[in-house]
């Protein structure tokens, strides 16, 4: 079974570079042992790679929110973490 598509009029966060700037980086902030493992490109949004996986990111999120509220961090988070520390993620 598929899944219910959300209205994007209903998205919490109305770009992904809005979901970067006002989530992502406050649930994975940098600090100085971090950046041995995971070093953002500071033109992340250039890079066609990183910006499929955020953007498919973004919309998960969007539709966990909407649709399973009391559990939608739970499940986002690690998925989350998974995709941002991947090679082609850490190392543009």
């Amino acid at each position: 079974m598929a899944e219910e598509k959300i209205d994007p009029k209903d998205f919490h966060y109305k770009s992904v570079f809005e979901f970067v700037d006002k989530f992502l980086v406050t649930m994975y902030p940098t600090t100085d042992n971090r950046m041995k493992n995971v070093a953002w490109s500071p033109t992340w949004w250039s890079h066609p790679e990183v910006v499929a996986r955020i953007d498919g990111l973004w919309k998960r999120y969007e539709y966990l929110r909407v649709k399973e509220p009391d559990t939608a961090l739970e499940t986002f988070l690690p998925v989350s973490y998974t995709h941002l520390t991947l090679p082609t993620i850490c190392s543009v």
